[in-house]
C-alpha cells in the first residue's frame, strides 16, 4: 500500500510539473503553416542508374551508409537525434547477436551526432536522403533554451529516396517488411510531423535496460483506418512480467489550405480506432504471457484530452493500458539526450488495488500521463 500511495502522491505533483509542457505545441507539429518556413533543404538527385553507380564507384556512399538508411525506412520521418538513437540500439543488438553467433559483427556504423550528421548531410547530396527543415514556434523554442534541452528553432527531418530503399534492400539481402512505401513521397506535412513524433517516442525506450526486442512499421492485416503501427517493443526482466508496448502518434493539428479541420478530425477518429483494434489484437495475444501497454505522443494536452474520448468511445477499457506524453515533454526534459532515461522500475508493471489493475511505475513517474 506504501508503494501505492507514494506513486499516487508522485502522479499528482508530477501533472503539477508537467503543466507547463503540455500546453505547448510539439516542436513536430504544423503549429502555423505560413510561419513554419516548411522546405526541403538538401537534396540531390541523381538522373540515371548510371550516375548513382558512379557514386557507388567513388565511393560516395558504402556499406555502412545501407544501415543508416534502413533506420530511417524503419522510422519513416525523423530527426537527427531519434535517427541516433535507433542506430546505436542496432549497433549493440548485433554486437551481442554476433557474439552469441560467435561470427564477425556487421558493418553497421558508430557515430555520434555530429559525425552522422556530416555522413546524411553526404548522403543527401548523393540523392539518397531527403532533408526538410522547418521553424517551430517562438514560445516553444524559447523555453526549450530556458529548460536547457535541445533547443534549435530550425528543426531538420529525415526520409529516404525510392533509390535509398532499393539500395539498402538490395546490398543488405534483407528487409522485405521495410520495402519502399510508395505513400512516402506524396505525404502532407501533418502526416511528416506525427511520423517524427512516434519515432522520437520510440527511440526513447530504445534506451531502456531491460528492453529485450522492437519491431518498426509493424504490418497490420485487416484493419480499417490503419495500416501498420510505428513500433512494438518488448521488455524482459528476470523474475519479473515481460511488458509489451504499442508506440502511436496522433497529430490533431493541420494546414487547411490542404485539408480542413474537420475533414482532419474524421481521418484521426478513423485512424484512433483501427489502433484500438491493433491495441485489442496485442493484447490477447500476450494474455496470460505478460501485460501490454500503449504510449501514445500527441501535440499538447489538447491533443491528449482528444484522444482520450476516442479510446473511451471506442472501448473504454483500453484506457487502463494507455499513458500519453507530448514531445515537448520529451524534449525538454532531454529524454534522448540523457544516458539513461526512464526509471529502471518502467518495466515493471505493479498491481494498483485502488484501480484493480495493472499500471507501469516509472513510465508515469516523469515523462508520461495516465488518463
Amino acid at each position: 500500500m506504501a508503494l501505492e500511495h507514494d506513486t499516487q502522491v508522485l502522479a499528482k505533483q508530477i501533472l503539477e510539473d508537467l503543466k507547463p509542457e503540455l500546453v505547448l505545441p510539439s516542436p513536430y507539429s504544423v503549429w502555423d503553416p505560413g510561419k513554419m518556413k516548411f522546405e526541403v533543404a538538401g537534396v540531390t538527385n541523381p538522373q540515371s542508374l548510371a550516375e548513382m553507380q558512379a557514386l557507388l564507384v567513388k565511393k560516395a556512399f558504402t556499406v555502412s551508409d545501407m544501415y543508416i538508411l534502413r533506420v530511417i525506412r524503419m522510422l519513416g520521418h525523423a530527426d537527427l537525434l531519434s535517427i541516433c538513437t535507433v542506430l546505436m540500439a542496432e549497433r549493440e543488438k548485433e554486437e551481442r547477436k554476433a557474439k552469441e553467433e560467435n561470427r564477425p559483427i556487421r558493418c553497421i556504423p558508430k557515430l555520434d551526432r555530429r559525425s552522422l550528421k556530416e555522413r546524411l548531410d553526404t548522403l543527401a547530396m548523393s540523392g539518397l536522403v531527403i532533408v526538410e527543415k522547418f521553424q517551430i514556434n517562438e514560445t516553444v523554442y524559447a523555453y526549450l533554451k530556458s529548460a536547457k534541452s535541445e533547443a534549435h528553432q530550425t528543426r531538420q527531418m529525415y526520409s529516404l529516396t525510392a533509390h535509398a530503399t532499393y539500395a539498402f534492400r538490395t546490398m543488405l539481402e534483407a528487409d522485405q517488411q521495410l520495402r519502399f512505401d510508395s505513400k512516402t513521397i506524396w505525404l502532407n506535412e501533418m502526416t511528416k510531423m506525427e511520423r517524427a513524433n512516434a519515432g522520437l517516442l520510440a527511440a526513447v525506450f530504445l534506451k531502456q535496460k531491460y528492453m529485450s526486442k522492437y519491431i518498426f512499421s509493424y504490418r497490420l492485416k485487416n484493419v480499417k483506418g490503419i495500416d501498420e503501427l510505428p513500433a512494438i517493443i518488448d521488455f524482459k526482466k528476470e523474475g519479473v512480467m515481460p511488458t509489451r508496448l504499442v508506440i502511436f502518434a496522433v497529430n490533431f493539428y493541420t494546414n487547411e489550405r490542404i485539408v480542413t479541420e474537420k475533414d482532419h478530425s474524421y481521418y484521426i477518429n478513423s485512424k484512433v480506432r483501427g489502433f484500438c483494434t491493433a491495441l485489442r489484437a496485442v493484447i490477447h495475444e500476450t494474455t496470460g504471457n505478460g501485460s501490454t501497454f500503449a504510449a501514445i505522443i500527441c501535440e499538447d494536452a489538447k491533443g491528449i484530452q482528444k484522444v482520450i474520448s476516442m479510446i473511451q468511445s471506442i472501448d473504454e477499457p483500453l484506457m487502463k493500458h494507455c499513458i500519453f506524453t507530448t514531445g515537448t515533454v520529451l524534449i525538454s526534459r532531454s529524454a534522448l539526450s540523457k544516458a539513461d532515461v526512464l526509471p529502471g522500475c518502467f518495466v515493471e508493471p505493479v498491481f494498483n488495488s485502488e484501480k484493480a489493475r495493472w499500471q507501469i511505475v516509472g513510465a508515469t513517474g516523469f515523462y508520461f500521463l495516465e488518463a
